[in-house]
């Protein structure tokens, strides 16, 4: 690493919750702080994500470079302004093959049951609040030779029960029924079944693209009962980023799922 540049400029790095997903503590609870564990990540992005904090850290702590990053987790779609939330993720998925099986999971377990998003353009706010102050404070920095870390979740964390109903009603506008709650394994059959009887797949996946995750959501019902996870200490970084706290949660905001909802589906309602 190149670490002659005169002016020492601040690299502040956007990580992700899932570099310590595999972590736990007795508190259950994961600290604004570099972690070392012998189980990181379940996959390669995770692990990647892992790495590269602690090559961070050692070139903070060896070549004096000026380092930070940020864990963050689920991003959401804009709140403020026009844009789609990229379609093809996990919960979008969900939202359009639900309105093609006429069904909504009950709960999606601890982890995507929390529902502490954040709106992309929200978010955007927080990481250049964060960046300035970082150039500007020492305090927010830390010592020389370590890294600070972040972690900018929403502050007011919801539940999947919170979010559901919004999410049936905007479905029931559009296909004209009332949508049913069923538990998630029921639903993951009810994707798998809707695939299996189709006679082509090109069409079939444009209506229930969760077919393409079925692996994802058969682990996801298969951690049901397992127990929380860690989840991710806020403290330091809400103490200094105003921007983070004037975020709401997601389930006093319906019209935000309202409006991504909207966009998923407007296809599909002409």
């Amino acid at each position: 690493m190149d670490t002659s540049s005169p002016n020492n400029p601040h690299l502040f790095f956007i990580s992700s919750i899932s570099s310590v997903i595999g972590h736990t503590t007795p508190s259950q609870t994961t600290p604004e702080d570099l972690i070392t564990t012998a189980h990181p990540a379940p996959n390669g992005y995770a692990n990647s994500k892992y790495i590269a904090e602690h090559l961070l850290s050692h070139a903070a702590q060896t070549r004096s470079v000026n380092a930070s990053f940020a864990r963050v987790g689920q991003i959401a779609g804009a709140a403020r302004s026009p844009g789609l939330w990229n379609r093809n993720e996990w919960f979008p998925s969900l939202v359009r093959s639900s309105l093609q099986v006429r069904a909504l999971p009950e709960a999606l377990g601890p982890t995507l049951g929390r529902v502490d998003w954040v709106p992309v353009d929200l978010l955007a706010e927080v990481f250049v609040e964060l960046a300035l102050l970082l150039d500007l404070d020492s305090v927010v920095r830390g010592p020389t030779g370590s890294v600070a870390v972040f972690h900018p979740l929403n502050l007011y964390p919801e539940t999947w029960g919170v979010v559901a109903p919004v999410v049936a009603e905007m479905l029931s506008l559009v296909c004209g029924e009332e949508i049913e709650f069923v538990d998630l394994s029921t639903w993951v059959q009810r994707v798998r079944r809707n695939i299996e009887s189709s006679e082509g797949l090109e069409g079939i996946l444009e209506r229930n693209p969760a077919a393409k995750l079925l692996g994802f959501f058969e682990g996801v019902v298969a951690s049901l009962g397992t127990g929380p996870d860690n989840v991710l200490d806020t403290r330091r970084t809400a103490g200094i980023s105003e921007k983070l706290r004037d975020i709401q949660g997601v389930g006093s905001m319906p019209h935000w799922v309202q409006k991504w909802v909207g966009e998923w589906l407007r296809p599909l309602s002409g």
